[in-house]
């Protein structure tokens, strides 16, 4: 695959960060930034705060790697294999994780702004606080996900399987003319509503729904909708005003 590392070399690696993990006077961080690393076989490798910046990762086998705090910024790891890996707090942003598995990886505060996650695994993923904002999950499955506290702000959800997801989101629908569905999610106490090309809040969503369709068939199932959201924010999000 051309890669920049033998697998040798990399073991040499590994070991000399393994090294600096243990005393940073010893040793020396592995720096893999902009690397050819395409299908390497990592399984459980220890790359906690490692600097992978940009690295080609494609199809590589990093199940149950140490990535903690890894700087993972814009690395192509489409179709990688994530699954139980830890990447709490790891920068992920603008990174491309398409079709990669992620299943059970821990992602707590994980940095995934404009990350790109098409058709992504991430079934029973810990995505507790992670920064999610402009993310692309269309087609992403996060059955049993932990989203609990996660900005989801700017997320595009569509096509992403949901069942079972934990924390403050909820998917509606099919509604309105084009017959798709609605997303309705909170951040700082501020319910959020997603619906096509219209982000904002639920009072602004409101808004929009008056201009847009009143008198029309689709007004009643849009308010029948945003009242549904106002009672879950309140009993279950514990947001009384929204």
């Amino acid at each position: 695959m051309n890669n920049d590392y033998t697998q040798a070399e990399l073991y040499e690696i590994i070991y000399a960060h393994a090294e600096w993990l243990r005393d940073l006077h010893t040793g020396e961080r592995a720096d893999l930034s902009n690397k050819r690393l395409r299908g390497v076989n990592l399984p459980c490798v220890d790359f906690r705060k490692a600097y992978l910046r940009g690295a080609d990762l494609r199809e590589a086998d990093l199940r149950g790697a140490g990535l903690c705090e890894a700087d993972l910024n814009a690395a192509d790891l489409r179709g990688a294999d994530l699954r139980e890996a830890d990447l709490q707090g790891s920068d992920l942003s603008s990174a491309d994780l398409r079709e990669a598995y992620l299943r059970g990886a821990y992602l707590r505060g994980a940095d995934l702004r404009e990350a790109d996650l098409q058709g992504s695994d991430l079934s029973s993923a810990d995505l507790r606080e992670a920064d999610l904002r402009s993310a692309d999950l269309t087609q992403a499955t996060l059955y049993g996900a932990d989203l609990s506290g996660a900005d989801l702000r700017g997320v595009a959800f569509c096509g992403a399987n949901l069942y079972a997801v934990k924390g403050n989101i909820l998917a509606l629908g099919p509604l309105g003319k084009r017959n798709r569905l609605t997303y309705a999610y909170s951040h700082d106490n501020i319910v959020y509503v997603r619906c096509g090309c219209f982000e904002g809040t639920l009072a602004a969503f409101a808004a929009k729904v008056a201009e847009t369709h009143h008198g029309n068939e689709h007004e009643a199932a849009y308010n029948a909708a945003i009242e549904f959201i106002r009672t879950i924010a309140k009993l279950r999000w514990g947001i009384a005003s929204c």
